[in-house]
């Protein structure tokens, strides 16, 4: 049950600038986008960098070829997740604006 209302926060956080999670022992937490992205930062965030690398590579593409990057999923709603994505792609071909 935690985990479903976890995932109805990340959602949520997509859109507003604050939600509330209630814990197992009632206890109401509110977190805004910035602290969801602390906690995200590191284990997940992260490990998106790698694929997208990876996903370069089997395509034969240079990452300063890219016009245009086609998010689909709900994570790819979360505003930490599209500024992990620019800022690797940014990496990959500092000349771009991403």
């Amino acid at each position: 049950m935690l985990r479903n209302d976890v995932e109805k926060l990340k959602i949520a956080l997509s859109t507003r600038t604050k939600g509330d999670l209630f814990l197992p022992d009632e206890r109401p937490v509110s977190v805004n986008p910035p602290e969801l992205e602390d906690i995200l930062k590191k284990p997940v965030l992260d490990k998106c960098r790698g694929p997208i690398r990876v996903a370069l590579k089997l395509s034969l593409l240079d990452a300063s070829k890219l016009d245009h990057v086609l998010f689909v999923g709900g994570p790819t709603f979360m505003p930490c997740v599209r500024a992990t994505v620019a800022d690797e792609l940014r990496n990959l071909a500092p000349e771009k604006n991403f």
